[in-house]
């Protein structure tokens, strides 16, 4: 969870971004991933999700929740990247 936690200094990370990589965390999605490859998950699991579900950014944005529809779109999220992820 701490490796999850670090930013880059000067580049800040948006806050719906922070909530999706905390939420895979917390909810076990991760335990199973060394140390090393947490950023490397991380930095591409934003890139599936920019491209492969792009609405889940903007609802976090603009619900402030994690609605259960968005959860479930979360869920479904990183068991498809995970089943594809090369640590």
């Amino acid at each position: 969870m701490v490796e999850l936690l670090k930013q880059g200094q000067y580049v800040p990370m948006h806050a719906a971004k922070q909530v999706m990589i905390i939420w895979a965390g917390a909810r076990g999605h991760l335990d199973d991933l060394s140390t090393a490859a947490i950023l490397k998950f991380e930095s591409e699991f934003f890139a599936f999700c920019d491209k492969n579900y792009p609405d889940i950014e903007p609802t976090l944005t603009k619900e402030k929740i994690i609605s259960e529809a968005t959860e479930a779109k979360l869920k479904d999220a990183v068991t498809k990247f995970k089943a594809q992820f090369k640590a």
